[in-house]
């Protein structure tokens, strides 16, 4: 999924902000999440299947899939867009 620019501001005035950890690796950029997401939502590939060069690790984008559909931050990321 590519998003639009104005897609992806609406989506960064909703999607919860993390703060980096001190020491680790840089957080993932949480608008790549989201499309990763709705990739595997939309074309039935496996979670295993995203690919991490373009997106972030499944595992990843799996456990904020998890935590937004929760939260509801999953449901109010649809309605926005």
């Amino acid at each position: 999924m590519n998003l639009t620019l104005e897609q992806r501001d609406r989506l960064r005035a909703i999607l919860p902000q993390y703060q980096q950890k001190p020491t680790g690796r840089k957080r993932d950029d949480l608008i790549r999440v989201f499309e990763a997401i709705v990739w595997v939502l939309t074309s039935g590939a496996r979670w295993e299947d995203i690919d991490k060069k373009k997106y972030a690790s499944y595992q990843t984008c799996h456990r904020y899939f998890q935590e937004w559909v929760r939260s509801g931050v999953f449901h109010n990321a649809l309605l926005v867009l």
